[in-house]
């Protein structure tokens, strides 16, 4: 073996480590489709909504994605409580400890098209893309390992009927 083909097998490596500890058991990988699902419809509202802001109303695209990304708020939180992870917590420790997590996808989000839109001077819809690619990861981990994860839960999302 000479020394060329070792970094190409050791990435490889280190990218399934990484993968295998994301996805560590079928029922992780069901709760990521799950989220993804909700994560998609969560998406076309807050892009149909984001586009009437910008488009209709006329608002700054900043701004609209800041009013697009509190209406699919409330799709996302119950979507991913009861869909999702299946959460068993009461609404009362599980929203707000959501609501930060959205704080802290809406900053993430706000902060991209700040820099994209603003910054770069792209079009709002490259940022919008940007986040859709960037961000869901992101949640899914921070939601998986804060939010929903609980003794109350069916341990984030697995069920007793998956195998």
């Amino acid at each position: 073996m000479n020394a060329v083909n070792k970094p190409p097998r050791r990435r490889r490596a280190i990218v399934m480590v990484w993968v295998e500890g994301f996805f560590a058991g079928r029922s992780t990988a069901a709760s990521f489709v799950r989220f993804a699902g909700i994560g998609v419809f969560a998406t076309l509202v807050h892009g149909l909504t984001l586009n009437l802001l910008v488009l209709g109303v006329g608002l700054h695209p900043t701004l609209a994605n800041v009013g697009a990304f509190l209406v699919a708020f409330s799709i996302s939180y119950f979507g991913h409580y009861y869909f999702s992870f299946r959460s068993r917590q009461d609404h009362v420790a599980a929203a707000p400890k959501f609501f930060i997590a959205a704080l802290i996808g809406l900053t993430l989000n706000t902060l991209t098209f700040a820099i994209i839109v603003n910054l770069l001077q792209l079009h709002y819809m490259i940022a919008f893309a940007a986040v859709i690619i960037i961000l869901p990861p992101i949640m899914f981990l921070i939601s998986r390992k804060f939010v929903f994860s609980s003794a109350g839960n069916a341990t984030s999302g697995e069920t007793p009927t998956e195998p």
